[in-house]
């Protein structure tokens, strides 16, 4: 009884990022068993225990994303992105919502920072050719695709060729 009343007044922190981090790793094998209602409740449960983990929010948008709660997985994206800019997961998936949601010009600011982090991140390097290339900024959606081979970063090719014009995707 004095241990939670340790934790939920606060104190003895080193237990309750503990306990956050065990009720989050929970919740992403809810995840991974397709229960999104435990994951959810138990990634919720970590945040209200430590509400700076930007991985727990990254994984709470996972759930909302595939729970078809779109906007409640933008909040929870951002809120990763709050607590780590260099959460390239969060920030690919971000996009990804942005730029079906049509807000692409939103999207690029997001992958540009996420990649000044994380540099050979594929699925933000992916987004931001998709993002470029959909507002008409063709030379920047190619440039990003030499780019991220430069890196060595793999790109798909089927979007590769799309971007390059040619069958080869070698743009």
């Amino acid at each position: 009884a004095a241990l939670a009343a340790s934790l939920a007044a606060g104190l003895l922190p080193e237990v309750r990022a503990g306990d956050a981090g065990a009720l989050a790793n929970r919740g992403v094998a809810w995840k991974a068993c397709g229960d999104l209602d435990r994951a959810e409740a138990d990634l919720q449960a970590a945040l209200r225990l430590d509400p700076d983990s930007a991985v727990a929010w990254y994984d709470l948008g996972v759930v909302r994303a595939r729970r078809g709660r779109l906007d409640l997985a933008e909040q929870a994206y951002r809120e990763s992105l709050r607590r780590d800019a260099g959460q390239a997961e969060a920030a690919g998936n971000l996009a990804g919502l942005l730029i079906r949601d049509g807000r692409a010009s939103e999207a690029v600011p997001v992958l540009r920072a996420a990649l000044a982090a994380r540099p050979t991140q594929p699925v933000c390097w992916t987004n931001l050719v998709v993002a470029l290339w959909t507002l008409g900024d063709r030379e920047a959606a190619r440039d990003a695709v030499h780019r991220a081979r430069a890196l060595g970063v793999s790109l798909d090719p089927d979007l590769v060729a799309g971007i390059a014009g040619d069958e080869g995707g070698n743009p």
